[in-house]
C-alpha cells in the first residue's frame, strides 16, 4: 500500500482517501489544492471537524446535560477552525489575551470564553477581567491576585 492508500485506512469514514493515487481530503484532490494554493499548505475538512466535535459533545451531554464543551484555542487558532466550532456551539478555552481576541473575532460571544491562562502578569489577568470572562481559577493564590485586581 503507497503512503496516501495507508493514510487514507486511517480514517474509514472518506475523510482522506486515495483516489487513483492522488490524495484527497474531504471532497477536493490535495494535489489541486496545492496547484491552485502553493505549499506548505494547511487543509481542513469542515465535516470532519463538525462529525467529532458532534460526536464528543454527545458523549458527553449524554450523562451531563449541562456539560459545556470548549475548545482550546491555542489548540489550533485558524479562524476557520474557530469559526466552525463557535458555530456548533463549542465554548473557546483561551490562555491568552491574544487567544481572547481570536475567540471574539471568530464571533465567541463572552459567556462562551473561558480564560484558563498560567504564570500571567497582573496586566494579562486585567484582560479577562475587563472584558467580564469567566476565568478557570487554578489555585489559592490565584485567587487572591484575582481579587487583588477587582
Amino acid at each position: 500500500m503507497d503512503s496516501f492508500g495507508s493514510l487514507a485506512s486511517r480514517f474509514g469514514d472518506g475523510t482522506i482517501r486515495d483516489e487513483g493515487g492522488m490524495l484527497h481530503i474531504g471532497l477536493c484532490s490535495a494535489a489541486e489544492l496545492a496547484e491552485r494554493y502553493g505549499t506548505p499548505l494547511y487543509v481542513y475538512d469542515c465535516a470532519r471537524i463538525r462529525s467529532n466535535y458532534r460526536r464528543l459533545d454527545r458523549a458527553f451531554r449524554a450523562n451531563h446535560p449541562d456539560f459545556s464543551l470548549c475548545y482550546a484555542v491555542k489548540a489550533n487558532n485558524s479562524l476557520s477552525v474557530l469559526r466552525i466550532l463557535e458555530r456548533e456551539g463549542a465554548g473557546a478555552d483561551a490562555s491568552s489575551p491574544a487567544e481572547i481576541h481570536l475567540a471574539r473575532k471568530a464571533g465567541f460571544g463572552k459567556e462562551r470564553i473561558l480564560y484558563s491562562g498560567n504564570y500571567q502578569s497582573d496586566e494579562e489577568l486585567q484582560s479577562p477581567l475587563s472584558k467580564g470572562l469567566m476565568v478557570n481559577l487554578d489555585s489559592a493564590e490565584l485567587l487572591e491576585r484575582m481579587l487583588s485586581l477587582g
